[in-house]
């Protein structure tokens, strides 16, 4: 006798998990190899806007995008690195429409560049915790936990550091640098 309908759905369902999390697990293998290149970020943002557009108005979501420099570094990993960010604040969103702000600073370290969102937040007790492989703080949303782990290991291969603080008003700000030997 065949399966019920709702044993296909499970089956379906526990695949496409199977294939996200092995989708995540290259990825994360692959943020360490980079091709480097001169990479303007205001093309990669213009990308990523274009790639979430669909999530981003669905959510009611407005995306501000500042003034963002030239780097030396792998375009495809960091446009990885700036969707997942942008992605996130979209679906750790509070109860007001998403709000997210990309903007870069020059820094002691080089570049600061900041992912700005008004979502629900991140516990300071978890903040380093976030970024390690399959960590997830919330079974509510769905997610491999893999998501910032690759965003670290982008981070890191371009020689930089990764970090979130809670950003004014609520919600959180994701900063990463980028080395000023990488920025031109």
């Amino acid at each position: 006798e065949p399966p019920s309908p709702e044993v296909l759905a499970l089956m379906r369902a526990s695949t496409e998990r199977a294939r996200e999390l092995i989708d995540g697990v290259l990825a994360y293998a692959r943020a360490g190899e980079l091709q480097r290149e001169r990479v303007a970020l205001d093309s990669v943002m213009h990308e990523v806007a274009a790639d979430l557009g669909p999530s981003l108005d669905g959510a009611g979501a407005a995306l501000e995008v500042g003034e963002l420099p030239e780097v030396e570094g792998d375009a495809r990993q960091l446009r990885r690195l700036l969707q997942n960010l942008v992605g996130n604040a979209v679906k750790f969103r509070g109860e007001a429409p998403p709000r997210v702000e990309v903007s870069a600073r020059a820094g002691h370290e080089g570049w600061v560049v900041t992912v700005r969102d008004n979502g629900i937040g991140v516990d300071p007790a978890h903040t380093s915790r976030i970024f390690g492989m399959f960590s997830r703080l919330s079974g509510e949303t769905e997610g491999t936990g893999i998501g910032l782990a690759v965003c670290r290991r982008v981070v890191e291969a371009h020689g930089g550091r990764i970090w979130v603080e809670p950003a004014d008003g609520g919600g959180s700000a994701f900063r990463f640098t980028l080395p000023a030997s990488a920025a031109r």
